[in-house]
């Protein structure tokens, strides 16, 4: 057979952003475009040698994946040309034609039969070897169908500022358990999410203290302005909260925790953390009313009104009792879990306080007893630093500040590391 050569082309960088482009606004913007988690952006940068983002492409296409991540995300990226051996035609050849063929074949460094071989022996959407018939075991897709969906992508003409649906990483790379990178972790990683906290603390502990006791000043402050200071401190909660993550962040990335970061979030999605803290007050008011629902139809409030009034009478059952606990104690536990990683999502994932809520709901229900050893470990721990007229508070709380940020670390990147 002799290959009828046509020109295919493949996404090419060496890690090099846009000049005065900062690192994490580069990283912010790879997650948000093509939905990875963010250790994958950032290991291009660190790559320090070249690295092919995407292979097999017709012009047009590679031309699009080379706009969106040069002049939309600012990655210095290449288009670079290369021979494709997709088409074949059954032409018989002879002795002269098959040594011509061979001598092609050794500049290009692959043969006709083994380029075909190597690429159906990988998976075509994370590039790992592990493909049985037409499944891959390392992502799960259906290769035949997941081919056929990239035809159709290629076919569309895509507009200049559309964002790529297909999948733009290494070859190599392969992906989480979900498109967010959302895994389930061992149950003693709840202690370890900790004893990340406290790595993240001893790097700069009077940073971490300095930056607490303002924001508990500030919380304070606002707190004696009647109604209104109570409403900010509850909608600005999750930009304080997106501060110290940042700040952990910058640890892990080699840096230091300032007590400027503190305020770092009022500059970082800044709008999508004050639509989070809106939808946490909406959320407080909504279980109230749910719990007043229950004293009410209950008569709790009832038994209430004639205790205060010195009357003697009948309380509500036992079974109202614990209804109203449950539901309390549920309300709470949900809210929780569901704000839980949002500041984070938000900041370092690009989500918006709608898409991040079920996530952090998913996360925190799906490591459920990892989050129980994390909380009995951090209640004796708390315990304990009440022993010492309560100073030891001033290490547990930016040690349990910082472990948030170990925890997100952990189950949506795969990266339990600390400071």
């Amino acid at each position: 057979m002799k290959a009828g050569m046509e020109t295919q082309y493949k996404i090419v960088t060496e890690g090099k952003l846009r000049e005065g482009l900062d690192e994490q606004d580069f990283v912010r913007a790879f997650v948000q475009a093509f939905k990875v988690p963010e250790d994958k952006a950032r290991k291009l940068l660190a790559a320090g040698r070249a690295v092919t983002l995407k292979d097999n492409l017709d012009k047009e296409t590679a031309e699009k994946f080379r706009r969106v991540l040069a002049e939309q995300i600012g990655l210095e990226v290449r288009v670079e040309a290369k021979p494709s051996l997709a088409s074949l035609s059954l032409v018989p050849m002879d002795a002269g034609m098959a040594g011509e063929q061979t001598g092609q074949s050794e500049k290009t460094g692959e043969t006709a039969e083994t380029a075909p071989a190597e690429t159906a022996r990988r998976c075509p959407k994370c590039g790992s070897d592990r493909v049985v018939g037409d499944d891959c075991l390392a992502c799960g897709v259906i290769i035949s169908r997941y081919r056929s969906r990239q035809t159709e992508t290629t076919e569309e003409t895509p507009s200049i500022y559309a964002t790529p649906t297909a999948n733009v990483l290494p070859d190599n790379e392969e992906p989480g358990d979900d498109e967010f990178g959302l895994r389930k972790v061992d149950t003693g990683n709840g202690w370890q999410w900790i004893a990340g906290g406290w790595r993240h603390f001893v790097r700069n502990p009077v940073a971490w203290i300095g930056a607490l006791i303002i924001w508990y000043l500030i919380a304070f402050g606002a707190g004696l302005i009647p109604f209104i200071g109570s409403l900010a401190v509850n909608i600005l909660s999750p930009v304080f909260i997106a501060g110290f993550m940042l700040g952990a962040s910058e640890q892990e990335r080699g840096g230091d925790f300032t007590i400027q970061h503190l305020f770092a979030g009022f500059s970082v999605e800044f709008g999508k953390l004050v639509q989070a803290g809106l939808l946490y007050l909406l959320g407080g008011v909504i279980a109230v009313v749910i719990i007043g629902a229950i004293v009410a139809l209950s008569g709790f409030g009832a038994f209430i009104h004639q205790a205060e009034a010195g009357a003697v009478g009948a309380g509500p059952g036992v079974a109202s009792v614990m209804l109203l606990a449950f539901v309390a104690v549920t309300l709470m536990a949900v809210m929780s879990m569901a704000f839980w990683f949002v500041p984070l999502l938000v900041v370092f994932d690009g989500l918006s306080p709608m898409q991040a809520i079920p996530m952090s709901l998913a996360a925190c229900w799906k490591n459920a007893l990892a989050f129980l050893v994390y909380g009995l470990a951090g209640f004796g721990l708390a315990l304990v630093a009440l022993i010492p007229v309560g100073l030891g508070l001033f290490v547990f709380a930016p040690v349990m500040m910082a472990s948030i940020y170990v925890a997100y670390r952990d189950i949506f990147h795969g990266s339990a590391t600390a400071a």
